[in-house]
């Protein structure tokens, strides 16, 4: 939201949330670029490409690089935090008696939502339909509603509360210069990571491809950050950032639907 909310603002405290999210996102940004500069190309590692069979096109690309800091997972832990505790504070803040039961609703279907009146009791009517338009159901079905951005902000909130976040470096540009993790490539059949005592705080990974779909015969590899836990499959081995800022801009914009009705 581009207005600035004075501390006595009832919705203080949930724009200031959503600054501190941003702030932790611009945090991680620099260091995910400073990590990756560690290479020789920049944000392009160069890896050693074996041929195994020319006839068809299919390539083994063995890359090695450092291990990357834990410490980025706790403070995607806070980014999640701060924007899922800022939404909750918007109906607290005007919902009528709430309850310990309230918070924001991020339904995958329509049916869900209908059964999300407790969290949304006492909110005046007003507000309803900024909440409602608000769900993850809209997009029609229910895949394409699990990778909402509010669905992606409830489920790794949830996750993080009980488990450390995982995330990993590694990814191909596609032949526009566009990164894409290995994983989310065509061209790519196997992605082999090996972490063992010979090659210490090194990570070694094998991936197997072919030269289709826009993967040359000699591509260019390219570090960035993707999430590394199976256990959250809208979100896996999926670029990090794009994903944190799009929950940013919703949230953000959610907060601001607000507070043009409480003004």
């Amino acid at each position: 939201m581009s207005i600035v909310l004075a501390p006595e603002h009832p919705f203080w405290g949930a724009q200031e949330k959503v600054l501190r999210a941003g702030h932790h996102l611009e945090v991680l940004h620099s260091e995910f670029v400073e990590w990756c500069n560690r290479y020789p190309h920049g944000l392009v590692a160069v890896p050693e490409i074996e041929p195994l069979d020319p006839e068809t096109g299919e390539y083994l690309a063995t890359f090695t690089f450092d291990v990357n800091p834990p410490s980025w997972g706790v403070a995607i832990g806070e980014f999640l935090h701060d924007l899922r505790s800022a939404l909750n504070h918007l109906l607290v803040t005007v919902a009528q008696s709430p309850t310990e039961l309230i918070q924001f609703p991020c339904a995958v279907t329509k049916g869900d939502y209908k059964s999300c009146g407790q969290m949304i009791a006492g909110v005046p009517p007003e507000y309803l339909p900024l909440i409602e338009a608000a769900q993850p159901y809209h997009r029609g079905d229910i895949s394409a509603a699990k990778m909402h951005p509010l669905r992606r902000l409830a489920d790794l909130n949830n996750r993080d509360k009980h488990h450390f976040l995982l995330v990993t470096l590694l990814g191909l540009q596609d032949p526009t210069g566009a990164y894409r993790s290995i994983w989310e490539h065509p061209g790519v059949e196997s992605v082999q990571l090996n972490v063992g005592p010979s090659q210490k705080d090194a990570k070694v990974v094998d991936v197997r491809f072919r030269d289709q779909e826009g993967v040359e015969g000699k591509p260019e590899p390219s570090v960035g950050v993707v999430f590394d836990d199976p256990d959250i499959p809208s979100v896996y081995r999926m670029s990090v950032e794009p994903i944190l800022r799009e929950m940013l801009d919703v949230s953000g914009g959610i907060l601001a639907d607000f507070y043009g009705i409480l003004t």
